[in-house]
């Protein structure tokens, strides 16, 4: 099937970027982001941004792969940091902008980000275009709001659902799936900030952080994965404790 393609052109002096994005799949090595159904499906069916998912989710669950992606760079992983951090602008997942452009959706920036990792630029350029969209996105959050108990939820939630999807066996089946889960558990850590000081924050910070030593070296592969019934335990004890 024939690929339609959106290209877009700006200039970041001293560079010009002309990218080009496939509309239905954005191509990546197998061996760093191996495409499944399954991330489509979560953003699509069982969370479905335009039919169930509010704002501030909508938001959360961008930023989670922003996350990942972020994390992956400051691991020297380039080309697997890459895909992640071009999640917000993908064709495949436009229906979670659904309501972000209109808040301040910067599209151009996560377009050069991607494109600076691609082209294998060096750190003294892609710090500025990272610190540019992460900014952006703590902008959203503050303009979009939304309850910090309720959106670790749904990405508690999110993280059980991909590492699932992830490690069959303690071994990592879908690494992308892996790291998604990984930039989640990032974002729920933020959103544990925002919660008024008191035993709960103090309980979710704590308890997210211990979360994020189940990934052995971060977003990274590793031999012997943490077991998928080990961080479903986990994230289910931390679920329980946040609906009390």
């Amino acid at each position: 099937m024939a690929s339609k393609k959106n290209t877009f052109y700006f200039i970041l002096a001293p560079f010009t970027f002309v990218i080009a994005l496939t509309a239905c799949d954005t191509k990546v090595s197998d061996t760093t982001r191996p495409q499944t159904v399954s991330a489509a499906s979560i953003a699509t069916t069982t969370h479905n941004p335009e039919q169930s998912l509010s704002l501030p989710m909508r938001l959360a669950f961008m930023t989670g792969h922003v996350e990942a992606g972020l994390a992956l760079y400051r691991a020297g992983e380039l080309e697997m940091a890459a895909p992640h951090l071009l999640h917000p602008i993908s064709e495949i997942h436009k229906e979670e902008r659904v309501g972000l452009q209109k808040l301040g959706l910067d599209v151009v920036s996560f377009v050069a980000v991607s494109a600076a990792l691609e082209a294998n630029r060096a750190a003294f350029e892609i710090e500025p275009l990272l610190n540019q969209a992460e900014s952006n996105l703590k902008m959203l959050a503050d303009r979009a709001g939304g309850d910090p108990i309720e959106i670790i939820d749904f990405l508690l939630e999110m993280i059980a659902e991909e590492y699932t999807i992830a490690v069959g066996d303690r071994v990592i089946t879908d690494i992308g799936e892996y790291q998604d889960a990984f930039g989640f558990r990032v974002a729920a850590s933020k959103q544990a900030l925002l919660i008024p000081e008191g035993s709960m924050r103090q309980f979710a910070v704590e308890a997210l952080e211990g979360l994020g030593s189940l990934w052995l070296d971060g977003p990274k592969p590793v031999a012997r994965p943490t077991s998928a019934g080990v961080m479903a335990d986990r994230v289910s004890t931390i679920r329980e404790k946040l609906s009390e």
